[in-house]
């Protein structure tokens, strides 16, 4: 009974989360990729209106995918809480999971800022490098595995700042890191 009120052991990135961590990676990476190819071919990008209009929808998919990551970590741990019998929002849990999500919204602040800046190029590599951290940090040491995904925000982010043009196959290579990560991990 006393694991059941550690507060790592509600909250981790491991099986079914890594799982839906991936594929809102993969899905929202390939959305914001085909809403600006997409408006790359209509020739929108020097029209003004259809510029903001783009800016637009991609914010939308970014502010859903990161609503979509604590909502699916609750999902899941709370799903494997009541297989396990015990309770998943003890005091100590909800506290985690508030300041995870705090580091989220402040995750997406400092895009949102860099992206108000017009400093297109290093939205992708800052979200890498402070989602490594924010994985670093949170996850328990005992899954020294995941902290490889950390290692590997760390790199791809190094490699979006030499080729800006990388930021779609860095993120689906975090997707798909995730995606493994989890399926090696499901129990």
């Amino acid at each position: 009974m006393k694991n059941q009120d550690s507060p790592h052991i509600n909250f981790s990135f491991t099986g079914l989360t890594s799982i839906f961590l991936g594929s809102h990676l993969l899905i929202a990476a390939f959305i914001i990729k085909s809403i600006i190819d997409g408006a790359k071919l209509r020739g929108e990008g020097l029209n003004y209106n259809y510029s903001s209009l783009t800016e637009t929808y991609v914010i939308i998919i970014v502010i859903i995918a990161f609503l979509l990551f604590p909502s699916s970590i609750l999902f899941t741990e709370n799903r494997k809480a009541k297989k396990l019998g015990y309770q998943c929002l003890n005091p100590i849990t909800k506290r985690i999971l508030i300041r995870y999500s705090l580091t989220l919204i402040t995750l997406f602040v400092i895009l949102f800022f860099v992206g108000q800046q017009e400093l297109y190029n290093y939205l992708v590599p800052c979200f890498l490098l402070i989602y490594g951290v924010i994985i670093f940090v949170f996850e328990r040491k005992e899954y020294k595995n995941v902290l490889i995904i950390s290692g590997v925000c760390a790199l791809l982010s190094v490699i979006c700042l030499i080729i800006p043009s990388y930021w779609y196959y860095s993120l689906f290579i975090l997707g798909v890191a995730h995606l493994t990560y989890g399926i090696s991990k499901q129990q």
